[in-house]
């Protein structure tokens, strides 16, 4: 399917701050539609124009609103201030797009966006002392609406932005009543789509439009309902997540689900619908064949942010299994991490040696919703486990493992 892919850059900025991206989108998407539309006064690059809300929007709903092609998909993307005006057109406007990404925009502006922007700006152009003074309440203006926007969004943010901390793109997740995922760029900036960070940005960006163009084909839509009948909770999933059942219909045990032979290939046409995730390196035992036998490391946990921020970078990985060569239940608050995937719709299971399954931390897994668990033992008597998982005690663990049988059971899980 084809797109009108239309490109909006900020206030002091000019279409040529997004001249990678459209490049990139133009090559990507060769039948679709790609403009970026440029806020009046803004020709001059040395210069910045007197701020002017009630012209801006006047600007977008004269552009866009002459667009009506119902055999195009409409997609928006919006940078800093830009992606502001957008939001704002658009809920009061009621025009519904198919996709709406954001790039670096502020949630709202206090006193210490002065020294960020002193830094940003770092002597270029000057922007008046009342047009500052607009642009700020135009932003704070924003932050105490409430946008209902029936459309998915796509926040990005830079890591490193020196205008718009990451903190603002989760701002905005509370704050607008939809589907929206958030992406933060390592070492990005705020200028994303012009530093180096510009191929994770497009990257991201690609994968997105793609997902609106051709995720919700008949087919795929078909085999993924057909693997729902199989396996009940990927319902809810796709329900979430419609533009996720191209992904699961073309993954190999999708495909084989519904009787269809995978093709293997060197690159894939759709991403990862399992994802395993390491949420702490600490381990209660000392395993003579783990590589942590001979390798230290270091004590660490993954806070719930983090892991926030890996789910929305594999937005179809359906399956989520905590794993790795830590012990899952030795983090700091497990039944968290797992409330934060199950809340998004993901299928939550984990791998544990059993030995911190106790009544408290079975009932709290099943409390946040834990969908399935293994046991890793390796040993089927304690004189062995004393040789091959040092500090494992059998008769703990089997205990465990009955008493939380019993308590799934309860459930009815």
């Amino acid at each position: 399917m084809k797109a009108n892919i239309f490109l909006l850059h900020g206030y002091s900025g000019s279409p040529i701050d997004l001249l990678p991206l459209e490049k990139i989108l133009s090559g990507r998407f060769p039948e679709s539609e790609i403009e970026s539309i440029q806020l009046p006064g803004h020709g001059n690059p040395q210069e910045v124009p007197s701020f002017n809300e009630d012209l801006y929007l006047k600007t977008l709903a004269d552009k866009l609103g002459l667009i009506a092609d119902p055999g195009r998909k409409k997609i928006y993307i919006g940078h800093s201030t830009g992606g502001t005006l957008l939001l704002r057109y658009f809920r009061d406007s009621g025009i519904v797009p198919d996709l709406l990404i954001l790039i670096g925009i502020p949630a709202d502006i206090d006193i210490s966006f002065l020294e960020r922007w002193s830094i940003h700006s770092d002597g270029g152009k000057a922007i008046s002392f009342s047009s500052t003074a607009k642009l700020v309440s135009f932003i704070n203006r924003q932050s105490k609406l409430v946008f209902e926007t029936p459309f998915p969004i796509l926040i990005l943010n830079g890591e490193e932005d020196e205008l718009v901390p990451p903190d603002h793109a989760f701002v905005w997740r509370e704050r607008l009543r939809t589907s929206s995922r958030i992406v933060i760029i390592p070492s990005g900036k705020h200028h994303l789509t012009v530093s180096t960070a510009v191929k994770f940005c497009a990257d991201t960006v690609t994968r997105a439009v793609e997902d609106i163009l051709s995720g919700h084909e008949p087919d795929d839509m078909n085999a993924a309902s057909g693997i729902a009948g199989i396996e009940p909770e990927l319902a809810e999933f796709i329900r979430i997540s419609s533009s996720s059942c191209r992904h699961i219909a073309g993954s190999p045990g999708g495909k084989r689900a519904v009787g269809r032979e995978p093709e293997l290939f060197p690159v894939l046409s759709t991403e990862p619908v399992f994802a395993n995730i390491e949420i702490t390196t600490r381990c209660n035992l000392e395993c003579a064949y783990c590589i942590r036998s001979g390798r230290p490391h270091p004590v660490k946990d993954m806070d719930k942010r983090t892991f926030a921020r890996i789910l929305d970078l594999f937005p179809h990985a359906y399956r989520i299994t905590l794993v790795g060569l830590g012990e899952p239940l030795l983090h700091h608050n497990p039944a968290g991490i797992v409330a934060e995937a199950v809340s998004r719709g993901r299928r939550v299971g984990l791998v544990t040696n059993g030995m911190c399954l106790d009544k408290e931390m079975g009932q709290n897994l099943l409390d946040a919703g834990l969908h399935s668990i293994a046991f890793s033992l390796d040993a089927p008597d304690q004189k062995t486990a004393d040789i091959v998982r040092k500090g494992s005690n059998l008769e703990r663990i089997t205990d465990n493992i009955r008493l939380f049988t019993r308590a799934a059971k309860k459930r009815g899980r």
